[in-house]
C-alpha cells in the first residue's frame, strides 16, 4: 500500500510474497512486477504512465492461466477519467491470455470496454515515443517536454483530445521527428492532466497515449483566531502562517497595515502584522494580497481589522465567532463528508491529503454542502475553511 506518496519509481521486486498492490495517484511512469509471481491484484490508477510503459506492464504480470480467480489491474478509477483514453489504447489480448481483468477501481463499476491496442510480448512495437512518459508532473509554472517518435509510417496527432493549455509541435511527421510539448502556466488552483494520442495513419489501432499531469500553484494564508486590533496601534508577531508551492509577495492596501517579511520561498512562513495607531473615530480594515511571483493570480486575499479612537472594545477578548457555525460530519466519513454551514458564512472549502495536494474544492453555497468523497483512498486529510480573511482548519480521517 503507498497510495498518494509522490512516488516517481518503486521496486517491488524482493517481494516475492506480495498478492496485492495499491499504488494509485503517485507518480509512477512504470513498474516492474516480474519477480512477484503471486500477484493477484494491482491498483495504479493517478500514475503517469503511457500506452507501451502500461503493455510492458501487462507483459509482467504473473500467468493465472488455469486458476479460477482472475487477477485484477485498476489502471483507472472511474468511467469518464482521462486515463480511459490510454486503457484504451493497450493490448488487453496481453492480460486476456494471462487470465487478467483490466477493470475500473470504484466498486460496481464494469471490465473497461473498448480497448483496441494490438501489441504482442515481445515483438516491435510499429509506433513508439522515446522517452516514453514524463516521469513526473509539470510545474505550474508551464514548461516543456520533447519525445521522439519512431513509427513504421507517417503519424498525427489526435487533436480532438488536445486540451488549450497544451501546446503539440510538430502534431503530424515521420519515424524521427522530434516533436515539443509546451505547457501554458497553470493559473487554477486545479491539478490539471491530459491524454496526448498519437495515431499511426495508416493505422488507427495503433496508438501511443502518453498521460501528462501539472500541478496546480497554491498559497494558503492561516491565522490562529479572527482578531482586531487595537486603536492604539499593535504588532502581533507570527500572526499569519503562509504556506506555498512558490516564492511569494505580499502587499497591503493601507499604509498602516504592513507585514514582515514581505516575501518568501516555498514552504511554510509566518509573518508579523503591524498596525499603527488609528486617530480616527471609525474603525478600519485593510485587504493583505499574497500572490505568488510566478503568477500573480495565484493568491489569497486577507483582512486586517483595526476598531476606532474611543471604542471601548477589548480586542484581546474578541473570540473567534466567524466559523462557530460550521462543523463537519461524520467523522471518520466514507462516500461522502458534510459541512454544516449554520450561519451561512460566504466562502470557500478546500480538503487536502497529507501531502498537500488538493482534492476537493468549492464554495459554501447554503449551509449545508456535500463532498462526495468515495473516489478518496483512506488516511487523514485537512479540510480548510476560508472566509472573511481568516481559516479555520479541520483533521478528518477517510474510512
Amino acid at each position: 500500500y503507498c497510495v498518494d506518496n509522490r512516488l516517481s519509481s518503486l521496486d517491488v521486486s524482493r517481494n516475492g510474497n506480495l498478492t496485492g498492490l495499491d499504488c494509485s495517484d503517485n507518480q509512477l511512469s512504470s513498474l516492474d512486477v516480474s519477480k512477484n509471481e503471486l500477484l493477484e491484484e494491482l491498483c495504479i490508477y493517478g500514475n503517469l504512465f503511457s500506452t507501451s510503459t502500461l503493455n510492458d506492464l501487462y507483459c509482467q504480470l504473473p500467468d493465472r492461466t488455469g486458476k479460477q480467480k482472475k487477477g485484477m489491474i485498476f489502471p483507472v478509477l472511474r468511467s469518464g477519467d482521462i486515463e480511459v483514453r490510454l486503457v484504451q489504447s493497450s493490448s488487453k489480448a496481453v492480460t486476456d491470455a494471462k487470465n487478467w481483468k483490466i477493470k475500473y477501481q470504484k466498486y460496481g463499476e464494469p471490465e473497461i470496454s473498448g480497448i483496441v491496442g494490438n501489441y504482442r510480448c515481445g515483438t516491435p512495437c510499429a509506433l513508439t515515443l522515446a522517452p516514453a512518459t514524463l516521469p513526473h508532473s509539470l510545474g505550474y509554472q508551464g514548461g516543456t517536454w520533447e519525445t521522439m517518435v519512431t513509427s513504421s509510417g507517417e503519424w498525427s496527432l489526435d487533436e480532438a483530445t488536445l486540451p488549450a493549455w497544451l501546446d503539440v509541435s510538430p502534431r503530424q511527421g515521420n519515424s524521427g521527428t522530434t516533436v515539443t510539448v509546451t505547457a501554458q502556466p497553470n493559473t487554477g488552483f486545479q491539478v490539471r492532466d491530459a491524454a496526448l494520442a498519437f495515431t499511426l495513419i495508416n493505422g488507427n489501432t495503433t496508438k501511443q497515449v502518453v498521460v501528462l499531469r501539472q500541478n496546480a500553484g497554491r498559497i494558503y494564508v492561516d491565522q490562529v483566531r479572527e482578531y482586531t486590533f487595537p486603536a492604539a496601534g499593535e504588532t502581533k508577531t507570527n500572526y499569519f502562517t503562509v504556506e506555498s508551492t512558490g516564492e511569494w509577495v505580499v502587499t497591503s492596501s493601507a499604509a498602516w497595515c504592513t507585514v514582515e517579511p514581505k516575501e518568501g520561498e516555498a514552504g511554510t512562513k509566518q509573518v508579523t502584522v503591524k498596525a499603527e495607531a488609528n486617530s480616527q473615530k471609525e474603525a478600519r480594515e485593510a485587504e493583505l494580497t499574497f500572490a505568488l511571483k510566478v503568477n500573480a493570480e495565484i493568491k489569497r486575499v486577507v483582512k486586517v481589522k483595526q476598531t476606532g479612537k474611543g471604542s471601548n472594545q477589548n480586542p484581546s477578548a474578541v473570540e473567534n465567532v466567524l466559523f462557530s457555525g460550521i462543523s463537519v460530519a461524520p467523522n471518520p466519513f466514507g462516500a461522502q463528508l458534510v459541512i454544516k454551514n449554520g450561519e451561512g458564512i460566504d466562502g470557500r472549502y478546500e480538503l487536502v491529503n497529507t501531502s498537500g495536494v488538493l482534492v476537493r474544492s468549492g464554495s459554501l453555497q447554503g449551509r449545508v454542502v456535500v463532498l462526495r468523497t468515495e473516489g478518496l483512498k483512506a488516511g487523514v486529510y485537512l479540510l480548510r475553511i476560508l472566509a472573511g480573511g481568516g481559516a479555520k482548519t479541520f483533521s478528518v480521517v477517510k474510512e
